[in-house]
């Protein structure tokens, strides 16, 4: 009540003067009217100060914490937005010059896992977590992949498949006892003025190995491309897309080699399936709608062909569209909880990326296609808990 005794006072003395023998009017615009006599000047900062006090220096922490709150926001968004408890293989550059190294990315920070001349990729956790697969063509500079084993922190390097060709995408089974993988034979292709190099036949196939690499087993001999095989959570069928270069589609088949089963069909290219944590869906690439849209001269492979991310039921059907970009969507994974799905674009580039050279980008959406994220420059190959729970 102090605080507004000299404006009583004031207040006071004015109505004396103004009030001399008067009678006060009972109406709304009185009131103001005699407080528009009194000095503003002494009353609104004592009002200011009682009501709200303000001072410079409570400001300049409002700023500041506005400030590290959008640095959060950023940071959180463009630099790691991968759900906690997660973590996603990720092939990058390599620092060693030329080809690629194993990365590990999570919510918190990344970690390298590999650094030589050579290309190292397609890097998959064991699922108890003990040791990771990838396929490299060590020394380096050569079509000659083949699939190397080694501990969570990169060290203790073996080889598991060893051969004159190209073996690539390894994928665990479900009891971490075996491998699968794509193999394909190598020719030497004559150069037009002399010279030459070997390339892939563009023909592989998918084999069955164990970890300790005895026990090898072709799975399948089809012609066409078979590039991703993915086993089922119940380790009884492996999933994988296979066909021509303009028509592919996605397959079942069990781990004997038997019951091939075509879960697609459609006059386009239906690649990288993937099972959900659960088998009950199957998330994957396509240009079926851009095929649509532009005809079939569009059907391309890697550069340029429009893949799409999309999921369907485990038999083929309720198929959804969850991306739309004229750029590739490839490489699709689910996260461990089957909530998120991350896959690898060319759409920043807008260069249509060439497979593992890039350029490329990873990116993290919900199963529904919502929530889109940009993590990092790089080619992802699967999702996991296992650094994350270390």
């Amino acid at each position: 009540m102090s605080t507004f005794t000299g404006g009583i006072e004031q207040l006071e003395a004015a109505l004396a003067e103004m009030g001399q023998g008067m009678i006060y009017p009972s109406t709304p615009n009185f009131v103001p009217a005699v407080l528009a006599r009194v000095d503003t000047a002494e009353r609104r900062p004592r009002l200011l100060a009682a009501l709200w006090p303000v001072t410079p220096q409570l400001v300049i922490i409002l700023i500041l914490a506005l400030l590290l709150l959008a640095c959060s926001a950023v940071a959180a968004y463009f630099l790691y937005p991968v759900p906690k408890g997660f973590d996603i293989s990720v092939s990058l550059p390599g620092t060693e010059g030329g080809g690629s190294d194993v990365f590990m990315i999570t919510a918190d920070d990344l970690e390298q896992l590999t650094s030589n001349s050579a290309t190292d990729i397609q890097a998959t956790w064991a699922p108890d977590c003990s040791r990771i697969a990838f396929a490299s063509n060590r020394p380096g500079f050569s079509p000659n992949y083949d699939i190397y084993m080694m501990n969570p922190d990169g060290t203790g390097v073996v080889t598991v498949v060893d051969s004159p060709g190209v073996d690539m995408h390894p994928n665990w089974s479900p009891d971490g006892t075996r491998l699968v993988f794509n193999h394909d034979d190598v020719h030497w292709e004559p150069g037009p003025f002399g010279g030459g190099r070997w390339r892939a036949n563009g023909e592989p196939d998918l084999y069955v190995v164990n970890v300790d690499g005895s026990g090898l087993t072709r799975l399948t001999d089809l012609p066409g491309l078979k590039v991703v095989a993915d086993w089922s959570p119940d380790g009884r069928r492996i999933l994988f897309g296979g066909g021509q270069q303009d028509n592919s589609e996605i397959y079942v088949i069990t781990v004997d080699g038997t019951g091939l089963r075509n879960l697609t069909n459609y006059p386009a290219q239906d690649d990288h399936a993937r099972w959900s944590p659960d088998g009950t869906r199957i998330v994957f690439a396509s240009n079926r709608e851009q095929i649509e849209e532009f005809g079939p001269a569009n059907r391309w492979y890697w550069p340029g062909g429009g893949l799409d991310i999309y999921v369907m039921d485990a038999d083929g059907g309720n198929v959804t569209r969850l991306t739309d970009h004229p750029e590739n969507d490839i490489l699709p994974h689910w996260s461990p909880d089957g909530k998120w799905i991350s896959f690898t674009s060319a759409r920043i580039s807008g260069l249509g990326g060439a497979y593992e050279g890039g350029p490329w980008d990873v990116y993290v959406m919900k199963g529904d296609g919502s929530d889109l994220q940009h993590v990092i420059q790089g080619t992802g190959h699967g999702w996991s808990s296992c650094k994350a729970q270390r």
